[in-house]
């Protein structure tokens, strides 16, 4: 949703992305962020772009601290 708000803005010039996370982070959602020679590609898809994968989502319950 960002991208997309990014695209149209006219005095937009850089959105960071959270690289450095767990490996198991993209699996979370259906479509992973496209980044081709640095650049985030607009996702084509409907609505946000992505869904919310349940079962992956379940199988990371949170913790106690």
């Amino acid at each position: 949703m960002n991208a997309h708000f990014c695209a149209v803005a006219p005095n937009f010039r850089i959105m960071e992305l959270d690289l450095d996370t767990v490996p198991w982070y993209d699996d979370l959602v259906t479509a992973k962020p496209e980044i081709e020679a640095g650049h985030l590609l607009l996702p084509a898809r409907p609505g946000w772009g992505a869904d919310v994968n349940e079962e992956a989502v379940g199988g990371h319950p949170s913790r106690k601290r």
